[in-house]
């Protein structure tokens, strides 16, 4: 997007096919590159990579941006929260274990249950607190489940207390399904994110119902 400044007669930003600038204190305007060569398979594997971060980070900004504890400044939220989760994406892969970089792993929840079943066409996911964990008042659960696309097929928010139960959702064979759950603890007047859990793959259970063929 251009911005245009009629008193100067200049241009600041694209516009069309022309850009807009200031160089050596004054306005330049220049024709726009355009490269017509298909993108190469690295440059299309990074736009991949980042459509997968941004999907995670829409869906986890619109379940609680505010228990996050990150500032957006002039930025919209979801930008924010993608800026945040950024080592999710490193050498054009979307790698969501290495979130742990920015989000501690500890033991206050563990995954108890992670099952695609195959038979019945749902995933069966239980996340248990440890017993010995106390959360303190606030205490939020953020827990979402994805494909390696970063296409988000169930999402959750919740208290975090003797947290424990079971989600179902449409399962599909040519689809890997992952857990990304972590806890956001309140301290003084800001939150903290802690307890990175990441699994990718549930386990299998039964076999696909075939259809009956009609003749």
């Amino acid at each position: 997007m251009a911005e245009l400044n009629i008193i100067k007669g200049t241009i600041k930003g694209r516009l069309g096919e022309i850009t807009g600038q200031v160089w050596k204190g004054k306005p330049v305007i220049k024709a726009a590159i355009f490269s017509k060569a298909p993108p190469t398979n690295a440059q299309t594997q990074s736009v991949r990579a980042f459509e997968a971060l941004n999907r995670i980070a829409s869906t986890i900004s619109r379940l609680g941006f505010q228990y996050l504890g990150i500032t957006a400044k002039n930025i919209h939220n979801h930008n924010a929260v993608a800026k945040w989760l950024k080592p999710a994406v490193r050498g054009n892969a979307f790698t969501p274990s290495n979130i742990q970089e920015i989000i501690p792993q500890s033991d206050k929840v563990f995954i108890s249950r992670f099952i695609q079943d195959l038979t019945n066409g749902f995933i069966s996911l239980s996340l248990s607190m440890n017993k010995i964990f106390v959360p303190p008042y606030n205490t939020h659960l953020f827990t979402i489940v994805f494909d390696d696309t970063g296409r988000v097929h169930w999402s959750d928010i919740r208290l975090c207390d003797n947290f424990s139960a079971d989600f179902r959702i449409d399962t599909s064979l040519s689809l890997t399904y992952s857990i990304l759950s972590f806890l956001s603890i309140p301290k003084e007047k800001t939150y903290i994110t802690d307890n990175f859990i990441y699994h990718r793959g549930a386990d299998i259970q039964g076999k696909k119902r075939r259809k009956k063929k009609v003749d």
